[in-house]
């Protein structure tokens, strides 16, 4: 309990005096730091604590040892890959000026189609993240946790964050409370019960345990909610703003208040084809989101692309 005022305070002193104005905590690694702290404190506990008294585990000892692996190696990704910046910018003062030029005749030259501080005709599905300070490609949304965009290029991996954050969590938390639940029975009388003896024998393990359970939700919804985006072909930005994108709402509410508006979704082909689009990369649609401005009608091949973004990974 002490360890958890101090870390609670010290996370109050880092906000409300260190970095001052909410939006700057976004702009840096200290949110991100707290899922990986946790990583690091879940395998020196497990590697020092609970493996060596808990060989009659064995078997969710690999499973632990497997799914952590490769949490590692996601989580990596998910922070360092590439979401799908989109860095082709007008060369020269002359390109940015036509390119200015040809929206403005188009009837184009607004906040959705053209980014004013890079510069560039915004694509299709895109959005300047405020963050980040860059246009991404397929947005769905700026995730702390990562302290990345969750975009074109690394959604695949944040859905594999996701799972594995999970598994990992509730398999340290089984190994951990059946090692005390083992160990301390000794030590377990009519005075002092199961919890008691728990935490009179290894108390940290106990709270690690509870700290990754507690984890383990969040991540489980968050999962659950992604998971039913990708079904019906949205991104976490469409799904809070799908009014303010022309081509999401229904051609007959253009003209109408936004509490009138109903959604129009041109890009849900249906649960499977979703779900298939999003998993599947084709190597010859890679990077091409990236230059999608208006909704393909019938090309099967750019519907494809566009159902959720089936371009995610380079």
């Amino acid at each position: 309990m002490t360890i958890f005022i101090i870390l609670l305070t010290f996370h109050h002193i880092v906000i409300r005096g260190l970095l001052g104005r909410h939006t700057d905590l976004m702009t840096t690694s200290f949110l991100t730091a707290i899922p990986q702290a946790s990583c690091w404190l879940v395998a020196f506990t497990w590697l020092f604590h609970v493996l060596p008294y808990s060989g009659f585990l064995y078997f969710y000892h690999i499973l632990f040892i497997c799914s952590y692996a490769a949490l590692m190696y996601v989580f990596h990704l998910a922070i360092f890959s590439d979401p799908g910046y989109i860095e082709e910018r007008p060369s020269t003062e002359a390109d940015r000026q036509n390119l200015v030029i040809n929206l403005a005749e188009s009837g184009l030259l607004d906040q959705r189609h053209y980014c004013v501080v890079c510069c560039i005709r915004k694509p299709l599905r895109s959005k300047h993240c405020k963050h980040c300070n860059k246009c991404v490609a397929h947005f769905d949304h700026h995730c702390p946790w990562t302290n990345n965009c969750i975009g074109a290029k690394n959604h695949r991996y944040f859905m594999q964050f996701l799972v594995l954050f999970f598994a990992t969590a509730i398999l340290f938390a089984f190994i951990g409370l059946n090692y005390v639940g083992t160990v301390s029975e000794s030590l377990i009388t009519t005075d002092c019960g199961s919890w008691c003896a728990y935490m009179t024998y290894d108390a940290w393990t106990v709270w690690l345990c509870l700290w990754c359970l507690l984890n383990s939700t969040w991540t489980f919804f968050l999962f659950i909610i992604q998971s039913y985006q990708i079904s019906v072909a949205k991104t976490t930005n469409e799904t809070a703003n799908w009014h303010r994108y022309e081509y999401l709402v229904h051609p007959q509410d253009h003209l109408k208040p936004a509490y009138m508006k109903r959604m129009y979704n041109p890009f849900d082909k249906g649960v499977w084809n979703n779900c298939v689009a999003f998993w599947k990369t084709d190597g010859a649609l890679r990077g091409r989101v990236n230059h999608l401005y208006e909704i393909p009608g019938n090309d099967g091949e750019l519907d494809g692309l566009l159902m959720n973004g089936a371009v995610r990974m380079v």
